[in-house]
């Protein structure tokens, strides 16, 4: 049997792991010099978009099922949610599949990695063009009134 209650308890569990692992990320990021080249602006990114994910997660799905009324889940402010965080997951996927990129390129040619012009505009500019794919893929859930994602009960 479904126990919700125990469902928002392992949400929260899990994503106030994530969200601290997270931080930790971004701290190491922040902290080592060496990581201020493109592969750690990348994985801050990734982690910022991890964060939010995991912030919306906390708030709407484990705690928001208790504080907020249930009407508020079915109208536009629900369908507003959940249009964001679907365009946090595809731009968390879109992100990996860079950071993947970038490692696959330092690996098989290192020489050319190392001696290619990789500067703060470049790597904007990769970051930027991966979560605006995201922004076009998650777009059709904001451009009709009654464009949803639901998925079937059981009864």
């Amino acid at each position: 049997m479904f126990d919700p209650i125990l469902a928002r308890r392992i949400l929260l569990t899990v994503a106030t792991i994530g969200i601290t692992s997270n931080a930790a990320a971004l701290y190491t990021i922040f902290r080592c010099k060496y990581l201020h080249n493109m592969f750690g602006a990348l994985c801050g990114a990734l982690a910022t978009v991890n964060l939010l994910q995991l912030t919306v997660i906390i708030v709407w799905c484990s705690i928001g099922g208790e504080i907020f009324d249930e009407h508020l889940f079915t109208g536009m402010i629900g369908r507003l949610v959940g249009g964001a965080v679907l365009l946090l997951l595809y731009s968390t996927t879109y992100l990996h599949f860079v950071v993947s990129l970038n490692r696959f390129l330092f690996v098989a040619f290192p020489l050319q990695y190392i001696s290619s012009p990789s500067g703060p505009r470049r790597t904007a500019f990769t970051i930027i063009i991966a979560v605006m794919i995201a922004c076009m893929q998650s777009s059709p859930v904001f451009l009709r009134k009654y464009s949803t994602i639901e998925f079937e009960k059981k009864q």
